[in-house]
C-alpha cells in the first residue's frame, strides 16, 4: 500500500463520506501502525491503545470504529475475548492504474530498520566534515532513494541518508565481528 496515495485519497473521499474527528483519529493511528507492521493485511491492535493514543473513551472508540467500518475504510473483527486484541484491515481507498513494479512490493520501512539496529545518538556536526561511508555503492544509494519516495515525512534528506548509511555500516561490522 502507498501511504500518501491513501492518504490523499482519504482527504478526496472525505468529502462525500464524512467522519467525526475522532474517527480519523482511529483512522491515522491505525494507519500508523498498519505502516509499522508493513502493511500486512490484517493486523491487532489492543483497544488500550487505540484509546490511549487518540485519548478517547472505549464508547467514543466503538462509535468511531464502527463508522470506518460501515463507511469503507477499515475491516474490523471483534476479539474472541477480552484478551484477545480485535483484527483491523485497512481497505484501500486509491486504485492505480498499471503502478511501477517499485510500488507493489513492500519497501522496507524506516522503522524496521531502526529495530534491527538501534540508531546512535547523532549530534550536530560541521558540514565541511564527511561521515565514513565505506559501502557508497549505487545500489545501496538506490535503495536509499526507494525508501525515501514511500517515507512520508519528506524532511532532512541528507541527515536522514547519512543515518541510513552509518546503520547500514554498523550492521555490516557486526556481522563481521559474527564471524
Amino acid at each position: 500500500m502507498n501511504y500518501i496515495k491513501q492518504l490523499n485519497e482519504l482527504y478526496t473521499t472525505l468529502d462525500y463520506k464524512p467522519l467525526t474527528a475522532e474517527a480519523i483519529a482511529v483512522y491515522f493511528v491505525l494507519l500508523q501502525i498498519a505502516n509499522k507492521t508493513g502493511w500486512i493485511a490484517e493486523f491487532k491492535v489492543a483497544n488500550k491503545v487505540l484509546m490511549s493514543k487518540c485519548n478517547i473513551s472505549i464508547d467514543v472508540l466503538k462509535t468511531a470504529r464502527n463508522k470506518l467500518k460501515t463507511q469503507g475504510y477499515i475491516d474490523y473483527t471483534k476479539g474472541k475475548n477480552q484478551n484477545d486484541a480485535p483484527k483491523y484491515k485497512i481497505i484501500k481507498l486509491y486504485t492505480t492504474q498499471a503502478e511501477p513494479q517499485a510500488e507493489t512490493q513492500p519497501l522496507p520501512q524506516a522503522e524496521t530498520l531502526a529495530q534491527a539496529q538501534p540508531l546512535p545518538h547523532i549530534n550536530k556536526q560541521n558540514k565541511t566534515k564527511q561521515n565514513n561511508i565505506s559501502s557508497n555503492s549505487e545500489e545501496l544509494k538506490n535503495h536509499f532513494e526507494k525508501i525515501w519516495r514511500e517515507y512520508p515525512n519528506k524532511k532532512r534528506k541528507s541527515k536522514s541518508r547519512r543515518i541510513f548509511f552509518k546503520v547500514y555500516n554498523n550492521r555490516k561490522k557486526d556481522k563481521w565481528e559474527k564471524h
